[in-house]
């Protein structure tokens, strides 16, 4: 809400019907994190060597479920995979701004992409998410997805659940890096207008 003050909309409204949003830091032992309402806020979970609110990415995703669910109530029980993927996109979203609000990440991207800055050149960690997390999960160094793709809308139901690198898949999470992955496109190209209008890869980033 305060930053949404500085803004022309209106504030959020919890759909939960309470002040704050709830926090439970370590809920348990699971690979996990989720928002509900059921659940009365956000929830984290020991896995292994780490924590799911270790992560500001994993954080930032599941305040985002709250964040649409109280600008849209009717989002969280819509059927269907492209509904429930917008939501996971969503969240993604969040924790894509969220990063660029830090200056030591800032910093770090740039130098992940060669010190220009150029969120296409490659990996980087606004791209990958949750990396500390899929390492646990034993996905790697690329985190639990990353939204460097060049996906186009495919029909969920002509997918299978679960896709690859290269392929989509209906499961929610899956079909969610199409839209992460075209906000994450928008970004980039919002940073290379502000290095061609003279920012620096860092300021660029940020604005």
């Amino acid at each position: 809400n305060q930053v949404l003050g500085e803004l022309p909309v209106k504030s959020i409204e919890r759909s939960l019907g309470d002040k704050q949003l709830g926090v439970s830091p370590e809920t348990g032992d699971w690979p996990n994190a989720r928002y509900g309402r059921q659940f009365k806020g956000v929830h984290f979970f020991d896995y292994k060597n780490t924590s799911t609110g270790d992560s500001g990415e994993v954080s930032s995703h599941e305040t985002g479920h709250a964040i649409l669910d109280a600008l849209r109530p009717g989002y969280l029980q819509g059927s269907g995979a492209e509904t429930g993927a917008f939501h996971e996109a969503f969240g993604d979203n969040l924790a894509m701004l969220m990063t660029l609000q830090n200056d030591t990440s800032i910093s770090k991207i740039v130098s992940q992409t060669g010190g220009t800055g150029d969120l296409s050149s490659g990996p980087n960690l606004l791209a990958d998410m949750g990396e500390g997390f899929g390492k646990e999960l034993g996905l790697g160094d690329r985190g639990i997805r990353t939204m460097l793709n060049k996906f186009t809308y495919k029909d969920p139901a002509t997918l299978p659940e679960r896709g690859d690198e290269n392929n989509l898949g209906h499961e929610v999470h899956d079909f969610a890096r199409l839209w992460a992955g075209a906000f994450y496109d928008v970004v980039d190209g919002i940073s290379d207008a502000n290095r061609a209008a003279g920012m620096s890869p860092e300021q660029a980033l940020k604005s």
